[in-house]
């Protein structure tokens, strides 16, 4: 076997095998640097999972203890409100029929004694007793009602001839 030389111009085998083993070198420096920056990226996502887990677990915390808070203060609101909202009734929407409490005093004062009058045929004291209440100022809401009672008083006086 005969060793041929190369042309002229390339390079010997000796100094290929330089370049290769140089281009290894080289890669194998790089390799290794691209291992480091990943083993940099793996610690760094690590450690960024470990801060999302401590700040889920804090979020999770706070939120159940502003769950309590919230609740204690949505109830506190709510009896307040029923609290509030029955007295702001009574206030403003409370009967105040004066009509009806005046006329159902003056029938509980004067009904059974103007019957009894009235069926023994006395229409003057009927008239003087309707006279004297008509002025008070308790049954001024039902003076058109007492007004017309005297009326009718009048009216039975003249049918019965007295």
């Amino acid at each position: 076997m005969e060793i041929t030389h190369p042309p002229e111009g390339m390079p010997s085998p000796e100094q290929q095998i330089a370049v290769l083993e140089k281009a290894f070198a080289d890669a194998q420096h790089r390799a290794q640097k691209y291992q480091q920056e990943r083993d940099r990226l793996n610690d760094q996502r690590w450690d960024l999972q470990q801060e999302n887990r401590r700040l889920e677990q804090d979020y999770e915390s706070l939120r159940l203890q502003k769950g309590g808070f919230g609740f204690k203060s949505l109830l506190a609101v709510a009896v307040a409100s029923v609290f509030f909202g029955v007295i702001c009734t009574w206030l403003f929407f409370r009967l105040k029929n004066d009509h009806a409490k005046a006329f159902g005093q003056f029938t509980r004062d004067h009904q059974f004694r103007f019957e009894y009058a009235l069926s023994q045929g006395r229409f003057e004291e009927v008239e003087a007793a309707i006279r004297s209440n008509i002025d008070r100022p308790e049954v001024q809401a039902i003076r058109p009602e007492i007004e017309f009672t005297k009326k009718i008083v009048e009216a039975a006086k003249r049918g019965c001839g007295k």
